[in-house]
């Protein structure tokens, strides 16, 4: 049985550690809840520290006037092909439309707001991709069994929740271009002076905020919808809540299970919604940050993404749940259906 192991170490860190040590989980992680589209709430603050009103519209996949913009990483490059052999791809029906990370050969992690209504339907990941454009013989497609939300994302982001679990319909087959990540953040720690990196192609429904720099959310985002053909890299700095909080950046919008990341000459703007932060610790590499929101204008303002470590205790706890079921139930295939469902949509 795979198992995942937990670093709890770090590049630098402040306070009280157990650094060296490290712990294992059960080959898996969950989330639960969640309902339809991502709402930003009427009164946010942009531009400079000035308040100012984000149209309710600003939602995931909305179809409303104000459109949200593409994510993308700006000033990246292209990554070798087996470099972050955990990059995951979510499908539904509109194609690749949100990033992921291959956790174990079984389930992934993302955001909550990748998951509104429309894209549940026929949901799927690829794993192994590389070149969006061509087929390698490395891909993998695989169906979505169940997924769960964050209880308390009730579908605003902003809350600082945004995060789920998909759990595969079977595993992932292990090759070059496809593991799992080795470690999760099992500590909230400053990875100040770790190397960063985020990944992606730069998919569709990342959930921005406008930025001094765009009056117009919708002209930032060179034709909405130049996505990168092959999958791209960009280092990144963590920066600590408290800058990331201050009147020059977010202002108080950024929460406690909110971890941020910036780098003015990468200019990253995030690579896909619900992809991963990783940061290299103990020469390995762990999984730090779901990529949440941040700003249209992508040099201006840092990136926010979802703290792994802060919902440690929450997810194991719902694996285990979720592993006993499947257990508990598996010799009655109509049951587990129904079972699933149930789980699924609770």
């Amino acid at each position: 049985m795979f198992r995942l192991v937990i670093v709890m170490s770090l590049c630098l860190f402040i306070g009280n550690t157990t650094a060296g040590k490290k712990s294992r989980i059960l080959d898996s992680l969950i989330v639960e809840g969640g309902k339809e589209k991502s709402r930003v709430p009427d009164s946010l603050i942009v531009e400079g520290g000035e308040k100012n009103k984000v149209p309710d519209s600003l939602m995931v996949g909305n179809g409303g006037k104000t459109r949200v913009p593409d994510s993308f990483i700006v000033g990246g490059r292209d990554a070798s092909l087996s470099s972050w052999p955990w990059q995951v791809g979510l499908i539904s029906a509109y194609g690749v439309f949100c990033g992921g990370t291959l956790i174990t050969y079984d389930v992934v992690i993302t955001a909550a707001h990748c998951l509104d209504g429309s894209r549940r339907r026929g949901l799927s990941v690829v794993v192994g991709e590389y070149n969006r454009y061509f087929w390698e013989g490395y891909e993998q497609y695989i169906p979505v069994k169940s997924f769960n939300v964050h209880p308390n994302y009730d579908n605003n982001f902003l809350k600082g929740y945004d995060i789920a679990i998909l759990f595969l319909e079977r595993n992932a087959t292990p090759s070059y271009r496809v593991k799992p990540i080795p470690g999760i953040a099992h500590k909230t720690l400053y990875y100040t002076k770790c190397k960063c990196f985020i990944t992606g192609w730069g998919i569709k429904s990342m959930v921005r905020l406008p930025s001094a720099a765009s009056k117009n959310i919708e002209s930032k985002t060179d034709g909405y919808g130049h996505l990168a053909v092959t999958l791209q890299e960009a280092e990144i700095e963590v920066i600590s809540n408290s800058k990331c909080n201050s009147r020059r950046y977010w202002d108080g919008l950024v929460k406690p299970t909110n971890i941020c990341a910036f780098h003015k000459k990468t200019a990253a703007c995030e690579g896909d919604s619900g992809g991963p932060l990783v940061c290299k610790v103990q020469n390995q590499y762990i999984l730090v940050g779901v990529t949440s929101w941040g700003s249209s204008s992508c040099m201006s303002y840092p990136t926010v993404f979802a703290d792994i470590a802060k919902f440690w205790e929450w997810t194991q706890d719902r694996i285990l749940q979720y592993r006993m079921l499947v257990r508990e139930i598996k010799t009655d295939d109509t049951k587990l259906e129904m079972e699933m469902n149930i789980f699924q949509e609770k």
